[in-house]
């Protein structure tokens, strides 16, 4: 099944607030930890706080929204032994790549995010899934769990990966968890990039990850590919998913890039919701220009309907991301 997303120019996204995302802890060398976010790619509320995942450094960081202070937890070291990736350090395939995350409360009730690596290159570290548990985690509370049986799963369903798997968002309501797949892929052979989405149960996917080297992974279902329009002659691809309510509500970037692991200049980014009238709009700055920064991970305000928090990643890591809150209307 294919869904097209039409542009709804009744419903409007704007940027109305930005926080630079600076440690509280500010830089530490022997942790090899910058004094900033450096390439926010999801977002999750955690025990009252937004948690940030990375795709470019083994941190996870924890916003208090209401201050503006940043927490953060290391992740284990890469093989090379570090915790910051790029190409200037020669490193990148040693990262997890994290894109996505969820929360929950595991049968113990601690407060649990699990985010996931993109899965964008099978030779790598990104077949992983970082498990981070309690309200006030340490490095203590860390679990790397490899699950390659997961991701080739994903692979061998081309209808959900496309030409090039790349996870790129999750969203979690009661056992239901989504992934979304971004289609910004090099096409290979007859098989072009798609975006679409799939289901899996949390409950099956817990009890797989008990065991992954042995278990046989969950089997993803309701897979359906997405049209999510274009802009600058350039399509939207997934960057994030969430629920807010009873609907599902995604982030969109229009990046030109030529694989699904190196990035490309931004035409532009769309917040949509996705149903069988699915529509989305294009996201303006406080300037009430197109944004084109590079947005990535979505989550919902926890005291207004019509509030989201997102999270910019400039692909620069001496620039610290930014939390931002779009304000969405619709026209009466």
């Amino acid at each position: 099944m294919i869904r097209r997303a039409r542009l709804d120019t009744s419903f409007r996204a704007r940027v109305v607030s930005r926080t630079p995302l600076r440690y509280r802890a500010g830089a530490d060398a022997r942790d090899d930890r910058p004094a900033h976010v450096r390439a926010g790619s999801a977002l999750v509320w955690h025990a009252g706080r937004l948690g940030v995942v990375q795709d470019d450094a083994s941190f996870v960081a924890f916003v208090d929204v209401a201050s503006g202070e940043v927490d953060v937890v290391a992740l284990p070291r890469g093989d090379d032994g570090r915790r910051v990736f790029g190409d200037d350090l020669g490193n990148k395939r040693f990262k997890l790549d994290l894109e996505a995350c969820i929360a929950f409360r595991d049968d113990e009730g601690e407060p649990t995010l699990m985010a996931f690596g993109s899965g964008s290159d099978a030779r790598h570290a990104r077949d992983n899934i970082v498990v981070v548990r309690g309200a006030a985690p340490t490095e203590a509370d860390v679990q790397v769990i490899a699950a390659p049986r997961f991701y080739d799963r994903l692979r061998a369903l081309t209808a959900f990966s496309g030409s090039e798997l790349n996870v790129e968002g999750a969203a979690l309501k009661g056992d239901h968890l989504t992934f979304f797949q971004r289609g910004n892929g090099a096409p290979r052979g007859p098989i072009s990039p798609v975006n679409a989405t799939c289901t899996v149960s949390l409950a099956a996917f817990r009890a797989f990850l008990l065991e992954p080297s042995l278990l046989e992974a969950p089997e993803p279902a309701a897979i359906c590919q997405y049209d999510l329009g274009a802009m600058g002659g350039c399509p939207f691809g997934f960057t994030d998913g969430t629920h807010a309510g009873e609907h599902l509500y995604y982030l969109a970037a229009a990046e030109s890039s030529p694989d699904a692991a190196t990035d490309g200049p931004v035409a532009g980014c769309a917040l949509g919701r996705l149903g069988e009238d699915s529509y989305y709009a294009h996201i303006e700055g406080s300037d009430g220009a197109p944004l084109r920064d590079k947005l990535e991970g979505l989550a919902p305000s926890l005291h207004d309907s019509n509030r989201f928090y997102g999270v910019v990643d400039r692909d620069d890591p001496n620039t610290p991301s930014e939390l931002v809150e779009l304000e969405v209307t619709w026209a009466v």
